[in-house]
């Protein structure tokens, strides 16, 4: 089933985005921050990161540590994700 069109934006293979509030982003304090997010955006966002880790992984030119926090962040959210 099609999501229902919005203002414009196509999606994937024909399929249109379905806009929601957005994701909202808020400092708790100096360098923490709550997101929330819906479960798509999320989804995205993870995939996003995967990819980018993967792609990081795979190029010589590629910060180690850049390599390892992403990696931990992707760990730590897949434990948390294990215990909702």
């Amino acid at each position: 089933m099609m999501a229902e069109q919005n203002r414009g934006t196509s999606g994937v293979a024909g399929y249109e985005v379905r806009h929601n509030r957005g994701v909202k982003v808020e400092r708790a304090r100096e360098n923490v921050f709550t997101v929330t997010a819906s479960g798509p955006e999320l989804s995205a966002l993870v995939a996003g990161a995967r990819l980018a880790l993967d792609a990081m992984r795979a190029s010589p030119d590629a910060p180690p540590t850049a390599i390892e926090l992403l990696a931990r962040v992707l760990d730590d959210f897949d434990r948390a994700r294990e215990r909702l």
